[in-house]
C-alpha cells in the first residue's frame, strides 16, 4: 500500500483561484488555469491533482504513474497521494492517519485551501463507509463547515451531509422529502455560482431523494439534467445512479421494457476502480425493481445472491487470501491436534536448553559490543577534543597575525598621508623659501631690493612653519592636548564641514571625563578615517558623529545621507579602508557593523570595551 509523506517545502502552493476551480469540479475552468501557470512551481503538483479527480478512480495506470513522477516537494503532492489511495484503495483501509497528518500540517501553517482538500477525502471515505460512526463523519463535517466561504463549497457540506444521512436505514419517506426540499431549496438559490462537477452532484441527489420521496414528477426533472450532460469520469456514479433511478421510476408505471433499457443504459457505467461496488448497487436494484415486481422469483434471487456476494468480495476483497490461508491452517490444525501436542511437548525442553543458550551467548556479545563501542566513543572524544584545541588556537593565531597586519597597514597609510603633505605643501614652502634665498645671495649688494627680500623670505618661512603646525594639529588633532577626545572630535567636523558643502554634527552622551590617552588616539584616528571616507566616496550633504559612553562600553555611530554602496559586491581588500578599520577595531576587542543601501546612505556602528 502507497504511504502518504509529510511535505517540506515551503512552498505550499495555496492559489485560490486553482482551488475555487477544483473544489467546483469545474474541469474546464481547471485545465484553462493550468495552461496559464506552465511555469509556476506548482504546476506539476496541480496538473497530478487535477487528473486525479478527474478520473475518479477508472483509470489506475495512468494515475499511478502520474504519482510515481511527483518529486514530493510541495504539501500538495503528499495530498494528490492521498487521494490516490482514496480512489483506488479499498476505503476501510485508506490511512487515514496519514491523511490526518497532512490535515495538521495545513492547520499548521493556515493552508485553508488545502486544509478543505483534505477534509473533502475525509467526507468522501466515511460517506461512503457505513462502518465508520457517525459522530466521526459529523466531527470532520463540522470542521470543513468551518472553513467553507464560498457558495461551491457549502454544496459540498450540504451534498456529503444528505448523502450520508441518505444511506441511513433509519431514514423514511419524509426523511428523503426534507433532504430532497433542502438540496432544492440551496441549489436553486445558488445555481448561478456552482460549478458544473457539484451541479451534478446536487441535481442527482435530488432526484433520488424526490424518487425515495414518491415524488415522481420532480424526480424526473433534476434526473433529467443529469442525463443531458456529456459524459465524464468524474460524474460516471452520478449517471450509473440516474439511471437507475429511472428504471425505478419506470417500475413504479409498471413499465418494464422501458425499465429493461434504462438497466441496460446503467451497466454501461460500470467501471473504474469501484465496478464491485457498482455491479452490487445494480445487480440489487435489478433484483428489486425488475424481476420481483415482475414475480420473476428465480432471477430476483439469483440477482440479489449474486450483489451479496459481490458486496462480500468488496468488502473482504484485500483479506481473501489471508482468510483462505487461515481456514486452511485451522482445519490442518483439527486434524493434527493431538500430534502437535504430543511434539511440543517433545520440543519443550529442547528449546528451553537452546534459549538459554543462546540468552547467555546474546548477553556475552551484548556486553562485548557495549565494551567495544564504549571504548570507541571514547577515543573519538579524545580526537574531536585535541581537533577543537588545535582549531581554537588556529584561529587565535589568524587573529594575532591579522591585528598586526592591520596595524601594520594603519601606520603605512599614516606614513604615506604625512609623506605626501610635507611634499605637496610643507616641500612647496620650503622650495620657495630657497629661491628666495639664493635671489638674496646674488642680490645682497643692492640694498634697495634687500628688505623687501627679508620680508618675503620670512613669510615663508612662516608659512612653512604654519603649515607644519598645522599638520601636527591635523594628525593629533587635540587628543594629546589636555582638552581630549571629544573636542579634538568637534575640531575635525568642523574643518571638514567646510569642504563640498558637506555638514557634519557631534552628538556625545556620558563622555565627561578623558579616556586613557593611547585609546583616544586610536578611536580618532578610525574616526578621522571614517570621515575621510565620506569626504572622497559618500558625496554626503549631512553626516552625524554619535559618542555614548557606557559604564564599561564605548559607542560610536557614524552616518550619512551620501550615495551608499552593496556590501556583498564591496571589494573587501579596497573597501574604503573598511577591511583594516575593522581589523584594528577587533584588535581592541571590539566589534564593527556596516549598513549601507545604495541610494540610502551609509550607517557604521562601532562598540568598544573600556
Amino acid at each position: 500500500m502507497l504511504i502518504c509523506v509529510i511535505g517540506t517545502a515551503q512552498n505550499e502552493c495555496a492559489d485560490d483561484t486553482f482551488f475555487q476551480h477544483l473544489l467546483s469540479y469545474d474541469f474546464e475552468k481547471t485545465n484553462h488555469y493550468l495552461q496559464s501557470v506552465e511555469n509556476d512551481s506548482c504546476h506539476d503538483s496541480y496538473a497530478v491533482l487535477t487528473q486525479l479527480m478527474y478520473h475518479y478512480g477508472i483509470d489506475r495506470e495512468k494515475d499511478a504513474a502520474s504519482i510515481k513522477d511527483l518529486t514530493y516537494q510541495t504539501p500538495l503532492d503528499s495530498i494528490a497521494l492521498c487521494y490516490f489511495q482514496l480512489y483506488y484503495e479499498n476505503r476501510n483501509e485508506t490511512p487515514l492517519k496519514q491523511i490526518e497528518q497532512q490535515y495538521l500540517r495545513a492547520k499548521k501553517h493556515e493552508n485553508r485551501n488545502h486544509m478543505k482538500l483534505i477534509l473533502l477525502a475525509y467526507l468522501e471515505i466515511y460517506a461512503r463507509s457505513s462502518a465508520l460512526p457517525y459522530d466521526q463523519f459529523e466531527h470532520y463535517l463540522n470542521l470543513y463547515n468551518g472553513l467553507s466561504s464560498t457558495e461551491n463549497e457549502k454544496a459540498w457540506g450540504l451534498f456529503y451531509e444528505n448523502y450520508y444521512h441518505g444511506t441511513s436505514i433509519r431514514n423514511d419517506t419524509r426523511s428523503y422529502k426534507r433532504s430532497a426540499i433542502k438540496l432544492k431549496n440551496f441549489y436553486h438559490k445558488n445555481k448561478a455560482f456552482l460549478g458544473k462537477g457539484i451541479k451534478i452532484k446536487m441535481e442527482e441527489s435530488i432526484g433520488v431523494y424526490f424518487r425515495v420521496a414518491q415524488i415522481p414528477d420532480s424526480s424526473i426533472f433534476y434526473l433529467n439534467k443529469v442525463v443531458n450532460y456529456a459524459n465524464a469520469p468524474y460524474i460516471r456514479r452520478q449517471k450509473l445512479n440516474t439511471f437507475l433511478d429511472f428504471a425505478a421510476l419506470q417500475r413504479d408505471n409498471n413499465d418494464f421494457e422501458r425499465a429493461a433499457q434504462y438497466f441496460f443504459l446503467a451497466k454501461n457505467y460500470i467501471q473504474g476502480v469501484d465496478s464491485l461496488e457498482s455491479e452490487a448497487v445494480w445487480k440489487k436494484f435489478k433484483s428489486e425493481y425488475f424481476y420481483e415486481p415482475q414475480k420473476i422469483y428465480d432471477s430476483a434471487y439469483f440477482y440479489l445472491k449474486s450483489s451479496d456476494s459481490l458486496k462480500i468480495k468488496l468488502n473482504h476483497a484485500k483479506n481473501v487470501r489471508g482468510i483462505t490461508e487461515i481456514n486452511t491452517i485451522v482445519r490442518a490444525a483439527e486434524n493434527e491436534a493431538e500430534l502437535e501436542i504430543s511434539r511440543q511437548k517433545e520440543k519443550t525442553n529442547r528449546y528451553v536448553a537452546i534459549g538459554l543458550a543462546l540468552g547467555v551467548l546474546v548477553v556475552s556479545l551484548l556486553a562485548f559490543f557495549i565494551y567495544k563501542n564504549t571504548k570507541r566513543k571514547q577515543r573519538i572524544a579524545e580526537q574531536e577534543k585535541e581537533l577543537e584545541i588545535q582549531k581554537k588556537e588556529k584561529i587565535l593565531k589568524e587573529q594575532e597575525l591579522n591585528a598586526i597586519d592591520a596595524m601594520i597597514e594603519g601606520q603605512e597609510k599614516e606614513r604615506q598621508r604625512l609623506a605626501s603633505d610635507l611634499h605637496d605643501s610643507v616641500g612647496a614652502t620650503l622650495s620657495a623659501a630657497r629661491l628666495q634665498f639664493d635671489h638674496l645671495s646674488n642680490n645682497k649688494d643692492n640694498l634697495d631690493e634687500l628688505d623687501e627680500l627679508f620680508d618675503k623670505t620670512k613669510t615663508l618661512l612662516n608659512d612653512a612653519y604654519a603649515e607644519v603646525r598645522s599638520m601636527a594639529h591635523l594628525k593629533n588633532s587635540g587628543v594629546i592636548a589636555k582638552k581630549g577626545l571629544l573636542p579634538a572630535v568637534e575640531k575635525l567636523a568642523r574643518n571638514a564641514s567646510v569642504a563640498n558643502g558637506l555638514t557634519i554634527e557631534v552628538q556625545d552622551f556620558g563622555l565627561n571625563e578623558k579616556l586613557e590617552g593611547s585609546l583616544e588616539i586610536s578611536i580618532f584616528r578610525i574616526i578621522q578615517e571614517l570621515v575621510t571616507n565620506i569626504i572622497k566616496h559618500a558625496q554626503a550633504t549631512e553626516a552625524n558623529i554619535s559618542i555614548t559612553r557606557h559604564e564599561d562600553s564605548l559607542s560610536i555611530i557614524i552616518e550619512d545621507n551620501g550615495k551608499g554602496f552593496n556590501i556583498r559586491k564591496k571589494n573587501k581588500r579596497s573597501g574604503m579602508g573598511l577591511s583594516s578599520i575593522e581589523k584594528r577595531i577587533e584588535h581592541m576587542e571590539g566589534s564593527m557593523d556596516v549598513d549601507s543601501t545604495p541610494g540610502k546612505g551609509t550607517n557604521i556602528l562601532i562598540d568598544l570595551p573600556l
